[in-house]
């Protein structure tokens, strides 16, 4: 689970070191890194559930546990704010957890 965690957050920490050296306003901020309206630490949680269309619960629970979640809290509060943009939850189903394809396109557009 290490491996996943590392491949997607590797990205990000590449883009936030050239961040570091970009002068003026195109630099991310930290609301840039927010999915939809949430903390940092569930945004990347978010865009880990993002990065594929299925992940069996075992998968999320190793993540959240990685990351410092609760996988049940975290999943709420991530469909929360997913219903409250889209009227509808990220994330559905037990095991395995189901991402919602047409959520995941308009999230990451």
């Amino acid at each position: 689970m290490s491996v996943v965690l590392n491949e997607v957050f590797s990205e990000d920490e590449e883009s936030s070191d050239e961040a570091e050296t970009t002068v003026g306003t195109d630099a991310p901020t930290n609301a840039d890194k927010r999915l939809l309206g949430l903390d940092l630490q569930h945004s990347q949680f978010a865009r880990l559930l993002l990065s594929r269309p299925r992940w069996s619960r075992a998968e999320l629970a190793d993540a959240a546990a990685d990351m410092e979640l609760m996988l049940d809290g975290a999943l709420e509060r991530i469909n929360d704010a997913a219903i409250e943009r889209f009227e509808q939850p990220l994330a559905d189903g037990g095991d395995p957890v189901d991402i919602d394809h047409t959520i995941m396109e308009q999230v990451l557009v």
